[in-house]
């Protein structure tokens, strides 16, 4: 849903400009006596009521389950919007998450995972907003804890949110026991779970090269390697093969340790190369094998050219 426009005869009452401290007290404040005054089918005064409901029956009526994941579904419906979702942190929004993790409900928790996943996705403001309410902690101890795999893949989606662009979120991450997350996601049964952290990887692994550095020093790399060599041909593969090749690229000194620690890896990578060759819904994959062919095993190519002293195109 996006914005209703501000009624004309309210729009001089409430300064929203980005010049002031729109984390005072005095500005939340006059910001919710705005709302109640002002504002009677904009999304602000919905997304208020949603959480007080929310807050209710979390507090008077926990049993009430359908109706409190409703109400998330709402709120979550809002705040798609990204200015909708600013609107959220100027009401006291952020404040109302804790209280949700804290329900044991399955569907609620795999209901708020969702949700926060969708607020903080790709809005450095609200992640900035999660990390000051500390609710990392929470979702990493849902993912390695909680026993149902629906509720695991939107925690694995709620991180990867939180931690994609920012670098301070990565370190409390990687600081809370991270990279064996990361290590028990790559080793998950379901493909979901597995799909979604091999991503993770990848793009932590691009953003920062230090961290590339202790992924590899716990084994994610040799993970990814047997992901990809040890299971059935599948879609994922495309995207393992693009998190290893991220690793590699990042940190060339990665190239050593797989030529001499993955015994198979050329021969595997010259099999798939002849698998995927030529087949248009592979493109991608095959580009992925042939890179990595040729960041590890050039120099042999070069060798064996030379040898039979053919000249090089």
């Amino acid at each position: 849903m996006s914005l209703v426009p501000v009624p004309k005869n309210a729009a001089d009452q409430m300064d929203t400009s980005d010049n002031v401290d729109r984390n005072s007290k005095e500005y939340k404040e006059a910001f919710n006596k705005f709302i109640l005054n002002n504002l009677e089918n904009h999304p602000a005064k919905l997304l208020k009521e949603y959480l007080e409901q929310i807050d209710q029956i979390i507090t008077y009526n926990p049993e009430k389950v359908t109706e409190l994941r409703e109400y998330i579904r709402k709120t979550e419906d809002l705040i798609e919007n990204f200015d909708n979702a600013k609107i959220f942190i100027d009401i006291g929004g952020f404040n109302y998450i804790p209280k949700l993790l804290q329900v044991k409900d399955e569907n609620i928790k795999e209901a708020t995972c969702d949700f926060i996943a969708e607020l903080v996705q790709n809005h450095q403001v609200c992640q900035d907003e999660a990390q000051k309410i500390n609710i990392l902690p929470d979702i990493i101890s849902i993912f390695d804890h909680d026993n149902y795999d629906n509720v695991k893949v939107k925690a694995i989606y709620a991180l990867s949110s939180l931690l994609r662009g920012n670098k301070n979120l990565q370190t409390q991450f990687l600081n809370n026991g991270g990279i064996d997350i990361l290590l028990k996601g790559l080793q998950s049964p379901v493909e979901k779970i597995k799909l979604k952290t091999t991503l993770l990887v990848m793009y932590m692994s691009l953003e920062n090269e230090d961290f590339t550095k202790q992924f590899h020093q716990k084994g994610i790399l040799f993970q990814l390697l047997k992901n990809v060599m040890t299971y059935e041909h599948d879609l994922s593969h495309e995207h393992t093969l693009n998190a290893i090749l991220s690793m590699v690229k990042t940190d060339p000194s990665l190239v050593t340790d797989l030529k001499h620690s993955c015994k198979d890896l050329k021969t595997f990578l010259l099999e798939r190369g002849a698998i995927l060759d030529g087949k248009p819904e592979y493109i991608e994959e095959d580009t992925y094998v042939k890179t990595l062919y040729e960041l590890c095993f050039e120099e042999d190519l070069s060798e064996a050219i030379g040898a039979l002293n053919i000249p090089k195109i």
